[in-house]
């Protein structure tokens, strides 16, 4: 199951043999750790038996020194992807790699872009550089945080993004720990509201974009097998943590 490492890149784990057990439903790639530097970009998979492709993962972007670890400068996003050119990676979306995974063939160098969460410097600072370099990227929002002021993306963004070669995947509702009950909470009513942000987020996203939406990311990187199960029911086909 994919795991991160920390808040600007993703580490993938996939058993290559596995993913067809699943129906190509939970992506698990050979363990990969992966160095940010602002000079460059390394691999370094420890074990080679397996395949491994990164997932870089990013949430919000600033155009002076950043204020979190959260936060890139802008700059800075833009060496990591000139480094990805100059070295001859080959960026893919997350529909293609389903695609790589169903037909059993990869691109040389394969490389992956997210970006969590759904923050307007996605718009104003990411998206240029995407576009800059052709690049694809996946934005996994959650739908209660779209739109509500001048710091989140809105819809019309978020389908102009789409239109500019970008995919769109879902980080649930209210982007809450699936696996935290509410006090008083009994199981079914938990289960159904986790399915419920699970669900509806989906619905959501298909609804305002036209777009299918083909992957989920958990929030804070935890689930159970209940959760898998429920976002497998959903018609999820990759799922990220």
């Amino acid at each position: 199951m994919i795991k991160k490492k920390n808040k600007n890149y993703r580490l993938v784990t996939e058993d290559r043999k596995k993913i067809f057990t699943i129906a190509l439903f939970a992506l698990m790639f050979g363990t990969f750790i992966m160095g940010l530097t602002a000079g460059a970009l390394c691999a370094s998979p420890y074990r080679y038996d397996e395949l491994t492709i990164p997932i870089l993962t990013y949430h919000k972007f600033c155009d002076g020194e950043s204020p979190d670890e959260y936060t890139i400068n802008v700059d800075l996003f833009q060496k990591h992807m000139k480094y990805l050119k100059d070295n001859d990676y080959r960026v893919i979306s997350l529909t293609q790699l389903l695609e790589c995974v169903k037909n059993n063939f990869y691109p040389e160098k394969p490389v992956i872009i997210t970006i969590d969460d759904g923050f307007k410097s996605i718009y104003n600072h990411a998206f240029p550089v995407l576009k800059e370099y052709n690049f694809p990227a996946t934005l996994f929002l959650y739908t209660d945080f779209i739109g509500n002021n001048s710091n989140q993306l809105s819809w019309q963004e978020i389908r102009e993004m789409i239109a500019g070669g970008m995919e769109i995947g879902s980080h649930t509702l209210s982007h809450a720990n699936l696996l935290n009950m509410k006090k008083n909470e009994s199981y079914s009513d938990y289960y159904d509201r986790i399915k419920k942000e699970i669900q509806l987020s989906k619905n959501i996203l298909e609804k305002n974009t036209g777009s299918p939406v083909l992957s989920f990311a958990y929030p804070y990187g935890v689930y159970s097998q209940d959760i898998m199960m429920m976002a497998k029911e959903a018609g999820y086909k990759a799922l990220l943590m």
